[in-house]
């Protein structure tokens, strides 16, 4: 069976939740009783006339440097996997479509 879909374009986070957030989102990820949607405020970075939400079910999250506060994450978005980087005291980041690795 082929699954198909369209490419994401890559995504310009402009806002987004505090770091404290982030942790409970993954620390209850797989939890069936607890849901906790991570919401963005995003632009396409080839559009960045239009905001617009995107909600996120963030499943790893890892500090991306010494700051506490960037992080690298991994989640799923309508289905799609999706990778990024954020930095909850400034609110801003990027996402694109997850490249696995080969």
């Amino acid at each position: 069976m082929s699954t198909s879909h369209v490419a994401i374009k890559p995504i310009k986070i402009i806002d987004g939740p505090n770091r404290d957030y982030l942790w409970d989102a993954v620390k209850y990820c797989e939890d069936e009783n607890v849901s906790m949607p991570v919401k963005f405020t995003c632009v396409y970075e080839t559009d960045a006339t239009r905001q617009y939400e995107m909600e996120l079910a963030v499943r790893g999250l890892e500090h991306e440097d010494g700051s506490g506060h960037s992080f690298n994450f991994t989640g799923v978005w309508n289905g799609i996997p999706v990778e990024g980087w954020y930095h909850a005291k400034f609110r801003e980041g990027r996402i694109r479509e997850h490249q696995p690795k080969r």
